[in-house]
């Protein structure tokens, strides 16, 4: 029964982003719910702008979530646009990562390999590249 009570309460996620290498621009943070949009579309669903700190880290956080199944996508907005700029080619010219840390090598990941559970309270580290 304790365990019924408590699996409905809403939960904090707390997204701890480092190897950023300047302080120019912002990084932008999605939380994702489902594949749609994932990993590129940050005005569709919750989103927030942080300043990078001087020790190339920044930090975000996201409160009152449901229990589910999540997915995050992380940016250093450089131009502050809400958008991952890519090169001709569909390459990212901003630095960005995804939960799990997963990078393939010749496609944007995917909604499944990022995604996590959150039954409550959780931290999760995402380390940028470009």
């Amino acid at each position: 029964m304790l365990a019924f009570a408590t699996s409905g309460q809403a939960a904090t996620l707390s997204i701890n982003i480092d190897n950023l290498a300047t302080t120019d621009g912002a990084v932008g943070c999605a939380l994702f719910n489902a594949p749609e949009g994932f990993p590129n579309d940050y005005i569709a669903v919750p989103n927030q702008l942080v300043q990078p700190q001087e020790n190339g880290t920044a930090y975000c956080e996201f409160s009152n979530l449901s229990p589910g199944t999540y997915a995050v996508s992380v940016m250093h907005d450089l131009n502050s646009n809400l958008t991952l700029d890519t090169n001709f080619f569909g390459i990212p010219r901003e630095a960005w990562g995804v939960s799990n840390n997963v990078r393939p090598a010749l496609s944007a990941p995917s909604f499944n390999s990022a995604r996590f559970e959150l039954n409550g309270d959780k931290t999760i580290n995402i380390t940028l590249d470009k």
